[in-house]
């Protein structure tokens, strides 16, 4: 980041330099998203990528039930080809989807917004059920 001076205000402010959108890879708008991925700032995380308004709203604020079927479907059949062994399972916990990625950088290029939207969406919601067990749970005496 840059800092530079804004005409109206006056004010010194630090000046974005993000070009495309970590998840669908097209050009972000001045006003765009900083996102914590792939652990949230909540949990301790401090890798940041860039994120359009539309990947961010999807992956934070919309209920996967809410995601369109075939986009949906899309992401579910890339995270599981992923997968050796997993992708003929009924049903894989996230915990032991996002365990059996590992490290996503191996898999980001091979997969679509869908794909890559899901496995960030599944992350986060992982790392925040982690930090709720972590609140809720009692020391043993």
């Amino acid at each position: 980041m840059t800092t530079v001076r804004n005409p109206e205000t006056g004010l010194r402010e630090q000046a974005c330099e993000c070009s495309t959108c970590h998840y669908c890879g097209l050009y972000v708008a001045p006003r765009h998203e900083h996102d914590h991925f792939p652990v949230p700032k909540a949990r301790g995380g401090t890798e940041i990528v860039p994120a359009c308004m539309n990947c961010h709203e999807l992956k934070d604020r919309a209920p996967f039930h809410q995601w369109h079927p075939d986009f949906a479907a899309q992401g579910i059949g890339e995270l599981l080809r992923s997968l050796p062994g997993i992708e003929h399972s009924a049903s894989v916990e996230p915990v032991a989807l996002v365990r059996a990625v590992g490290d996503h950088r191996q898999h980001w290029s091979g997969w679509t917004v869908a794909g890559r939207l899901l496995y960030a969406t599944v992350c986060a919601n992982v790392e925040r059920a982690a930090g709720l067990r972590a609140r809720t749970e009692t020391p043993e005496a």
